[in-house]
């Protein structure tokens, strides 16, 4: 029986051997697999936050584009906004020249006038400055114009109403305007 005792005590050694080389081999088999699980999980990690920075920084990209196209639209706005005002004074200033002013300007623009067959017309509140000027032209009854005057020849009308005048003109007067206030 000793001899069987041995036999038995042999396998058995062998077998606590082979089941200990095993467990080692098992512990390093998941060692190296937690160890590749954190390699992983650090890299999706890493990945993670470097789509999160691409993403905040197109994010803010964004914001910051859309903010200046509005501060861009908004001082375009304010820019207009200066300018009509500017030709809403001009209109005015114009619809309000003092006597002495507007006689002149009538004068020098009719001048320019070589038909003798006039007809010239002018607002309401001019008509009795006009009448007291003898300007040699026949006056019209007609109130078609709120400002300036207009001038009828033959078949041709020439309308120098300012409301007219400034706005036929807008174009360059913005362009003018904003040159002399918003150069920079």
């Amino acid at each position: 029986m000793s001899n069987l005792d041995n036999i038995t005590s042999k396998i058995i050694e062998d077998a606590k051997l082979k089941a200990e080389e095993i467990i080692e081999n098992a512990k390093v088999s998941a060692e190296q697999i937690v160890e590749d699980k954190i390699l992983q999980g650090e890299k999706k990690k890493a990945e993670i936050i470097e789509n999160s920075e691409r993403e905040a920084k197109t994010l803010i990209d964004r914001k910051l584009s859309k903010q200046n196209l509005q501060v861009r639209d908004d001082l375009i706005s304010a820019k207009q906004e200066v300018v009509d005002r500017v030709i809403d004074m001009v209109k005015y200033k114009l619809k309000n020249l003092d006597d002495k002013t507007y006689i002149s300007f009538l004068k020098k623009a009719l001048s320019s006038f070589e038909e003798d067959d006039l007809l010239l017309i002018v607002p309401e509140d001019k008509r009795e400055l006009v009448e007291k000027e003898n300007l040699n032209i026949k006056l019209s009854d007609e109130e078609a114009i709120s400002s300036g005057f207009a001038v009828r020849a033959e078949n041709m009308y020439y309308n120098n109403d300012f409301d007219g005048v400034v706005e036929s003109i807008r174009d360059d007067l913005t362009i003018e305007i904003m040159n002399k206030l918003f150069e920079s």
